[in-house]
């Protein structure tokens, strides 16, 4: 799939953190505060107000909403209470630590009522809670991962997410990406991008910096050892010809970028994550 946020998600890790059910009296009020999680708010009764960065959003019985990282969040019940479970994570995408998941991915906040498998998930996720059995660290860390992925899926395919809003505020940073990922094989110059989008090379910078948060010849390496990551790991290829499937015409100096960034060599990235029971190995 060469959708541009597909290599967003692929490279997405997600942590779960706690777990827990909230019953609020109609005093209850969250005032400015700045959250340093993800949280998901699932509503089993009565009705919450959120502003998120000066956003207003609602959440009735049933219906979920996704309170991102980093926002400054208040809220208050609609009526006289209300009882929600809040699920709190971290995510990040690999590559790119420093952007925050939920603005690449343009994930929303209000998702409406829940999924009947996230429903039921939550529902599983909550009784494992409960629970002092030794995996039940590894079961709510498999839940949320779960939980994303199902809400990715969902997402992806309203059609919401190919649309210009989708992946960077940007349309011309959506396109650029698009444009990588859709033609692997390309090495693709700063000036050949700017000229696609019609952009002078100092105002794609620009717009790098402020959506992606570094310049575009940076990403570009970034996203072909992410590439090459998935490559070596799952396919038989040769190495050499690796780098020339993602655009390097010196297959040493791809060997060379991506030690830079792994701390590995393609040989020992493919033997570590591939060969390690067959003792196969690549010159």
């Amino acid at each position: 799939m060469n959708h541009p946020v597909q290599l967003f998600i692929d490279s997405l890790n997600i942590e779960f953190h706690h777990l827990k059910n909230y019953e609020l009296d109609g005093n209850w009020r969250i005032t400015g505060t700045k959250l340093q999680q993800s949280v998901f708010w699932y509503v089993t009764e009565g009705r919450v107000h959120v502003t998120l960065d000066g956003t207003g959003y609602a959440a009735s019985a049933g219906e979920l909403l996704h309170l991102p990282a980093g926002c400054l969040l208040t809220a208050r019940p609609a009526a006289a209470g209300i009882k929600l479970l809040s699920l709190n994570f971290a995510a990040a995408v690999s590559f790119l630590p420093n952007r925050p998941w939920h603005e690449l991915l343009r994930f929303p906040v209000y998702w409406g009522p829940a999924d009947p498998a996230w429903a039921g998930l939550l529902r599983e996720m909550n009784a494992t809670a409960g629970q002092t059995g030794m995996a039940r660290s590894m079961l709510l860390q498999a839940g949320i991962i779960r939980m994303v992925g199902l809400m990715i899926d969902r997402y992806m395919a309203s059609g919401y997410a190919d649309s210009e809003a989708a992946m960077s505020a940007d349309i011309r940073i959506h396109n650029v990406i698009a444009y990588m990922m859709q033609n692997p094989s390309r090495m693709p110059s700063v000036s050949g991008l700017a000229e696609l989008v019609q952009l002078s090379e100092s105002h794609l910078r620009k717009l790098f910096m402020l959506h992606i948060g570094m310049p575009p010849q940076p990403f570009i390496h970034r996203m072909k050892v992410e590439q090459a990551k998935r490559m070596l790991a799952q396919g038989s290829e040769r190495i050499s010809g690796i780098a020339a499937l993602l655009g390097f015409q010196d297959p040493n100096y791809f060997a060379r970028l991506f030690k830079q960034h792994t701390a590995l060599s393609p040989k020992q990235f493919r033997d570590k994550h591939r060969n390690w029971m067959t003792g196969a190995t690549e010159s």
